[in-house]
């Protein structure tokens, strides 16, 4: 088993079919972003990264934002069937990154899935809720 952060953006390669789209942010919009904060802001951003072999089975994404005292947590994977504490070592060195990096010691992200069970599975705690209104111009 192989953890590190990345730091080259050809990693995208690797991670590309597995991002976690959102509605119209597909997946070239999000590895664009993913590749111009590498390239651009390399110290603001941490791609930890799990393979077995040539295979990669895990990642995780964070990076800092403009004045927040935060990580945001922008994509997780975790191939179906692998030990969860197995690619646990992808968020620690997201963690280690913000606290050695940034001074930072928090991480926030958004979840579809039970809060409950992240909670239990990560210790993460559920902090608020993440609304949204669809809104509609004059002329829709």
């Amino acid at each position: 088993m192989l953890i590190f952060r990345a730091t080259n953006y050809k990693i995208l390669k690797h991670i590309y079919p597995h991002l976690v789209e959102d509605g119209e942010y597909n997946k070239d919009i999000i590895s664009k972003e993913i590749c111009s904060m590498m390239m651009n802001t390399p110290n603001d951003i941490c791609v930890s990264v799990v393979f077995n072999g040539d295979e990669l089975i895990g990642y995780t994404i964070g990076w800092t934002l403009l004045d927040r005292r935060y990580v945001w947590l922008g994509q997780s994977w975790l191939k179906v069937g692998v030990n969860r504490k197995d690619v646990i070592k992808a968020l620690d060195i997201v963690e280690s990154w913000a606290i050695e990096e940034h001074n930072i010691h928090e991480i926030r992200f958004e979840t579809e899935r039970n809060g409950e069970a992240v909670s239990r599975a990560w210790g993460f705690n559920v902090h608020g809720y993440l609304m949204n209104k669809l809104i509609k111009g004059k002329n829709e």
